[in-house]
């Protein structure tokens, strides 16, 4: 009688401890894979490798536990004292998982298991390998972004280099030219100039002698201004020597059919030399728009610094405007707007042009400052 009680009494306890094994297991395998996760959410690579792999190892009860690609790459848990040595551990598995990063096939190796795995425990595993590689694939694909994203960069920077080059080369030879024909034809013509006043002085008795060097002299004159006016168009002194600022108010001392204001941000400061050099021509180009084709009787002219590290130039006169600042090219302006846009499009920057019958025209040029700007000494 009283072991059929006490076979009553521990029938029920034996299915309760059985259950409460099960839901122990249950809850290690999903501590694992929850552990897993948090341990890959982590990162970096290897230490989050390590971690997962030391809790697979932990829950499996071996004593290693190693992943490893078909490319060879691995992790294992301990540690190896020399990458890519096959420990007798892992030479001799009892566990394996699989699973694929794309075509790929990674493999987890579990050795000396201090005791049996059951199915759902393998199944546990396998999800934590699916993790596994999931995590690699993941990096896998940041680490190409990475690369392709600094290969760009890379990319930029030389296009950049160049550009400034090839801007450093078309101003080189603005300035060679500039040098030659102040040596070369403005001196000739200078002295031929001298020449021709002192035969006047010497030709006084002949009137007719006279008043044809003395025109002869008239034209010297001019040609002389006009060299003088192309050298300074080709290559200002003061775009070299004084920066941009002293450049654009050399260029508005020679406009005086017009009121002119211009204010600037700059303040003595050098902006790198590539982004001189275009603001400058864009602002030549609006300038001689503006007067000889605008009617304007005001120019305003603006050169801004915006944050971060933008610089702004505007030119806003008061004429005609245009009809379509796109496609106007019958005066010359439309190829003259394609070449500030094509400038500024070199150094990254963009221009806008704002005009309408009677409104007048805006052209506001915007650019990246690639480098810091220098204190004029």
């Amino acid at each position: 009688m009283q072991d059929k009680d006490y076979e009553g009494i521990a029938s029920p306890i034996r299915e309760l401890r059985r259950l409460y094994r099960d839901a122990e297991a249950k809850a290690a395998r999903l501590r694992l894979i929850v552990d897993v996760r948090k341990v890959l959410d982590r990162g970096p690579l290897d230490t989050a490798m390590y971690e997962a792999l030391s809790a697979i190892a932990g829950f499996a009860g071996a004593s290693t536990a190693t992943i490893r690609s078909q490319t060879g790459t691995a992790w294992q848990f301990p540690t190896r004292s020399a990458a890519g040595e096959e420990t007798a551990e892992g030479a001799d598995p009892v566990a394996v998982c699989k699973a694929w990063i794309g075509c790929e096939m990674l493999e987890l190796r579990l050795s000396r298991l201090a005791f049996p795995m059951n199915e759902q425990d393998r199944e546990a595993i396998q999800i934590v390998t699916d993790q596994l590689a999931a995590f690699l694939a993941a990096e896998s694909q940041r680490i190409l972004r990475e690369q392709l994203t600094s290969d760009l960069q890379a990319r930029e920077r030389d296009l950049a280099r160049l550009i400034e080059a090839m801007i450093g080369a078309q101003e080189q030879e603005r300035r060679r030219i500039a040098y030659d024909l102040h040596d070369g034809v403005a001196q000739s013509l200078a002295s031929l100039l001298f020449r021709l006043e002192a035969a006047v002085v010497a030709m006084e008795d002949t009137q007719s002698a006279k008043d044809a060097i003395e025109g002869g002299i008239e034209i010297v004159r001019t040609s002389i201004g006009e060299v003088r006016g192309a050298i300074g168009a080709l290559r200002p002194a003061e775009l070299d020597d004084l920066g941009l600022e002293a450049a654009l108010r050399a260029r508005l001392d020679d406009i005086q059919s017009v009121q002119l204001c211009f204010h600037s941000d700059l303040n003595g400061y050098r902006l790198p030399g590539a982004l001189e050099v275009s603001l400058y021509r864009v602002a030549q180009e609006a300038l001689a728009n503006a007067v000889k084709h605008s009617g304007c009787s005001r120019i305003d002219l603006r050169l801004t610094l915006d944050e971060p590290q933008f610089v702004t130039l505007s030119v806003a006169d008061n004429g005609c405007g245009i009809a379509d600042a796109l496609v106007v090219k019958q005066d010359g302006r439309g190829v003259g707007m394609s070449a500030m846009r094509e400038r500024m499009a070199l150094i990254g920057g963009s221009i806008s042009i704002r005009s309408g019958p009677g409104q007048g025209t805006v052209a506001v040029a915007r650019a990246p400052i690639s480098g810091p700007a220098k204190e004029l000494a």
